[in-house]
Parts: structure tokens; C-alpha cells; sequence
């Protein structure tokens, strides 16, 4: 146990760690807080979807990361760089994510092509990953990959009730036939938007982060 918890220690310790996990965290949101809980109520309620097609959509994003993350990995190993996969990315994201959210009207069709696209601008999130690793002494490769990973995995935690508190907050007081709480296309336009502002947040915090061009930096073991 005072091995594991001396290289965790380590790990915590390093700024550039927690800044790439502050990146991977606000990157995958749109998969851990919108695609996980929120998008199918979004589509059937603010654009009025039956479910089977709110649930197709909404398997499209799934499939563009499935696509993405490790077209993004190859992409990164052949250019021997990581940081302006992530900046393209959250560029991207942001756009679509925006029109996504603000298009007054979305047709299946649509909103499939665009929830595919936003899989693919989540992918290069995978690339924070090999970054852990590579920002890291050999000792503790293993602790950094985890730590990455389990502040990854606290946007779902932080943000699905975030956008179920901001949707409430801008209720406008409407039931459906089920007396559950309806919300309009602009209940969820405000609430959604923190979408696009984790996109720009991890975009600014990337320039902070140190480009590995897939190389070790830290050789001590």
C-alpha cells in the first residue's frame, strides 16, 4: 500500500499532470454529461424526436469517437505531435457543439451528421492518455495514467447535475402528459452552453500544457 500511495503523491504533486487531466476532464464532457443522460431529452423535447430517433442520433456520437480516438492516436504517433490535435479538436467541438445547441430546427438526419462530427472532436481527448505517460517518470507511468483518468471520469459527476440545476433554475413551469417537468428549446439552450465553454476552457488551458512530440521528458525512474 505505501508504494502505491507514495507514487499517487507523486502524481498529485505535479502541476502539469493536473493540467492535463483539467484538459481530459472538460473534453469529455460532452460524452460523460451530454451524450450519457442529457442529449435524448434535449432532441425529444427541445426539437420533438420520437425516441427511437433521439436514441439513433444520439448512438452517432458514440460511433464518432469510436472513429476518432484512435484515427486521432495514429495521426498524433505519424506527426509527432499531441497539442494541435487537442486545439483542433476544441475548436471544432465548440462550433459544433454551438450550432448543435442554438439551430433553431435539427432533422434527424442533421443532428446524426453533427452528433457524429462531435464524437470525432472528442477523440483527440483520448490523446491525454499517452500524454500522462509521457509527462511522467517511469515509476510512476501507471499512477499518472489512472490519475488522468479519474478526473476524466468526474464530468459526469460535476456537470449532469450542473445542466439538470440550470435547466430547473430556467423551468418555466410546464408538465407533459406524464406530470414530469417540460423543457422548451430555451430551457436547454442556456443550460447546454456550458458545453461550448468547456470546450474553450480546455482550448486556453492547452496552451499551458508542454508539447511531448511523443517522447518521454521526464527519464527518471
Amino acid at each position: 500500500l505505501m508504494p502505491v500511495l507514495k507514487d499517487l503523491g507523486r502524481a498529485v504533486l505535479r502541476f502539469q499532470l493536473w493540467l492535463n487531466g483539467a484538459i481530459s476532464f472538460l473534453m469529455f464532457i460532452p460524452i460523460s454529461a451530454f451524450a450519457s443522460l442529457w442529449a435524448i431529452p434535449y432532441l425529444r423535447e427541445a426539437h420533438h424526436f420520437q425516441p427511437f430517433q433521439a436514441t439513433t442520433v444520439n448512438a452517432m456520437l458514440f460511433l464518432g469517437l469510436a472513429f476518432g480516438a484512435p484515427v486521432m492516436g495514429w495521426l498524433s504517433d505519424r506527426i509527432k505531435r499531441r497539442k494541435i490535435l487537442i486545439y483542433l479538436g476544441c475548436l471544432c467541438g465548440c462550433v459544433l457543439m454551438t450550432v448543435v445547441i442554438y439551430l433553431p430546427t435539427l432533422t434527424p438526419f442533421l443532428a446524426g451528421v453533427l452528433f457524429f462530427l462531435i464524437g470525432l472532436t472528442v477523440g483527440p481527448q483520448t490523446l491525454t492518455f499517452p500524454i500522462a505517460r509521457e509527462l511522467s517518470p517511469i515509476a510512476i507511468a501507471a499512477t499518472a495514467f489512472a490519475f488522468t483518468n479519474l478526473i476524466c471520469t468526474l464530468g459526469g459527476t460535476i456537470f449532469q447535475p450542473v445542466i439538470g440545476g440550470l435547466l430547473d433554475l430556467n423551468w418555466a413551469g410546464i408538465f407533459d402528459l406524464h406530470h414530469l417537468r417540460h423543457y422548451n428549446h430555451q430551457n436547454f439552450k442556456i443550460a447546454l452552453s456550458v458545453l461550448p465553454i468547456a470546450y474553450i476552457a480546455a482550448f486556453l488551458l492547452t496552451f499551458l500544457l508542454k508539447e511531448t512530440h511523443c517522447q518521454l521528458l521526464d527519464k527518471e525512474s
